[in-house]
């Protein structure tokens, strides 16, 4: 991965962060206890962590493979000339 790919990374992982750290008014859900939003991510939480274990590992082995791929093309075009 290229330093401006890396950065602009690292950049869109710490936006989503501060998204996600973000005040924001919660509903609350009857007397008051739940909110509506903490109740979501209680639900999501664990659909979102099987769908990372299920669909992660692959999704990263595929982009490692690309981004190899592409690197060794750029070297067998340098190696030419």
């Amino acid at each position: 991965m290229s330093p401006p790919q890396a950065q602009e990374t690292v950049h869109s992982f710490s936006e989503l962060q501060a998204k996600l750290n973000e005040d924001y008014q919660e509903l609350p859900l009857g007397n008051g206890a739940v909110t509506l939003e903490r109740l979501t991510r209680e639900l999501m939480r664990p659909m979102l962590k099987d769908w990372l274990d299920q669909h992660l590992p692959s999704m990263v082995e595929r982009l490692v493979r690309e981004e190899i791929e592409r690197l060794v093309m750029l070297s067998q075009r340098r190696d030419r000339w």
